[in-house]
């Protein structure tokens, strides 16, 4: 009897165990195959629903006879990656962040052709001889800063600013001198790292443009009208320059000099100039002025596809014999890449390197070049949307994590945030359509002065060519609103909107409209305001 219960006990312990390993085959069927929709419905990538899937897929559809050998052949593979993962690293040094130096190579044959005069070899030297102290005069009196930018002012009248110009003024001569040279060709920006350098030069440019107006002005209140002329029209000329660049933060930089320029120009013309032929000097300069903008935004596109490209492949490793694999330092490649100091992250930093080769191989094309492929393919895609005016899907960065752990996912993010920039750029020409009109519009109001020593009462009284085209306003395509004062006459925009607000500029109020004169102040209503994260 004693042999029988103990029997019946080993049976009942068996049933047992193979109804917890039912059970739990069936859980890890069940607990792998929502994971695996569940995977879907995020967008993983193939290789990581691949991993998920073998659970399930063994489970139903692998006969039970064979399971063990496919788990232990999986176990197998498990531990040799466990091995793979503690291996020390050999010949690291053999092995560099890989970078798409072709790409580059064919865009510089075309932008930077041999031989050629290069204005940025002259601007290169004023900024690295003067660095930042262009910035360096405290301008505590909000009057002083604003009054010596809109007009003329007299060394007596700010003795201090009038001492610390003149320590500039060679290099001032410099920069009128590189601004009349016919090409500039700065080197391009192909990754984080050398975005930095460009965004100082921009705002070196910015700052110098600051310094050129006030030295213009301050010649002006001195009596040396055709100096203060050569100086203010180095400033649209440097735009001119900036927009050869065909990058994004240079097309951004390049239009507010030339807005900039443009106001000083305008002050100068009814202020100061009596010589018809100065007159039309400007205008045929503006005429020609030009920001290539048909023609700079697949330049552009071509530059945000390769910083992309090099940004991706710091997840990519390649030797001096062209063999590319996925990076075994990524985040110190990383590091590097985005311009910071590399540090050590963890106390085992070679077992975290190689556990992070997992991941990126999980995540990322085994092929850099096919990575390059989903770059170019989805950076086009979204700039053939944005140029036929449709709406790009609104996605914040935590799309990136939320919405798929994945290359694609975060190359589409990325696309979707510089192509973006499309129509603030296009919106920057057609304001510069704008200042090209009102350039007309100020010169064509001296020349009539000049001749009835009085202003017109409106605008149709003007001799201008094309006049139905100029005197109308390109970005709200309704004409410039003109009117006579006491002291002499007004003209504003009616801004994006389209609104007469009597020339007021008020967010706040909904008012968007542009003064354009009288000029209080260079920078008036907000005129300058730049892309969103350009500034």
């Amino acid at each position: 009897m004693e042999r029988q219960n103990i029997k019946q006990f080993g049976k009942n312990v068996h049933a047992v165990w193979r109804g917890f390993v039912w059970f739990l085959r069936w859980l890890s069927i069940v607990l792998f195959g929502v994971l695996f929709f569940v995977g879907i419905y995020f967008r993983l990538p193939w290789k990581v629903l691949a991993c998920i899937a073998v659970i399930p897929l063994v489970g139903i559809f692998v006969p039970k006879k064979i399971q063990p050998w496919v788990w232990g052949g999986l176990t197998v593979l498990l531990l040799s990656v466990w091995g793979w993962v503690h291996l020390p690293e050999q010949d690291s040094s053999r092995w560099q962040p890989y970078q798409y130096d072709g790409e580059l190579a064919k865009i510089e044959r075309v932008y930077l052709p041999d031989g050629i005069e290069n204005a940025a070899d002259q601007y290169e030297q004023v900024f690295d001889t003067y660095g930042e102290t262009i910035f360096f005069f405290d301008f505590n009196d909000e009057h002083m800063r604003q009054s010596t930018l809109a007009g003329p002012w007299s060394p007596e009248t700010y003795p201090a600013l009038n001492t610390w110009i003149s320590e500039f003024d060679s290099a001032i001569d410099q920069l009128v001198d590189a601004s009349k040279m016919d090409l500039c060709r700065f080197a391009i920006p192909v990754d984080l790292a050398s975005m930095k350098p460009q965004l100082q030069r921009i705002n070196q440019f910015k700052g110098w443009t600051h310094l050129l107006i006030r030295s213009a002005n301050r010649d002006l209140s001195t009596g040396r009208g055709r100096h203060a002329l050569e100086t203010l029209m180095a400033v649209p000329r440097m735009a001119q320059h900036l927009y050869q660049q065909q990058t994004l933060f240079d097309q951004a930089g390049a239009f507010h000099l030339e807005l900039l320029g443009a106001r000083g120009l305008e002050s100068f013309m009814i202020d100061h100039c009596d010589d018809p032929n100065v007159l039309n000097g400007i205008e045929q300069f503006f005429a020609e002025l030009d920001p290539h903008w048909a023609g700079n935004w697949p330049d552009i596109l071509l530059r945000e596809k390769l910083t992309a490209k090099n940004l991706a492949g710091l997840m990519y490793e390649i030797n001096g014999s062209g063999q590319a694999r996925i990076s075994h330092n990524a985040m110190m490649a990383l590091q590097t890449g985005l311009g910071y100091r590399p540090q050590r992250l963890f106390l085992n930093q070679p077992i975290m390197n190689r556990l992070a080769v997992i991941g990126l191989w999980l995540a990322l094309p085994s092929n850099p070049q096919r990575l390059a492929n989903n770059v170019d393919e989805r950076f086009d895609h979204y700039s053939l949307l944005v140029q036929k005016g449709e709406q790009l899907p609104q996605y914040g960065l935590q799309y990136v994590w939320i919405k798929g752990l994945n290359a694609q996912s975060v190359i589409d993010w990325l696309a979707m945030q510089q192509v973006g920039y499309y129509w603030a750029l296009d919106g920057q020409f057609q304001r510069h359509l704008a200042i090209v009109n009102q350039i007309y519009i100020f010169a064509s109001l001296k020349r009539y002065y000049l001749a009835h020593q009085r202003w017109p009462q409106t605008l149709e009284e003007l001799d201008i060519e094309d006049a139905a085209s100029v005197l109308v306003d390109p970005v709200c395509a309704k004409p410039f609103v003109y009117a006579l004062t006491e002291q002499g006459f007004r003209l504003y925009s009616l801004g994006v909107n389209g609104t007469d607000d009597d020339g007021v500029n008020s967010p706040k109020e909904n008012k968007d409209d542009i003064l354009l004169w009288p000029r209080n102040q260079l920078d008036n209503d907000g005129d300058a305001e730049e892309i969103d994260g350009m500034k």
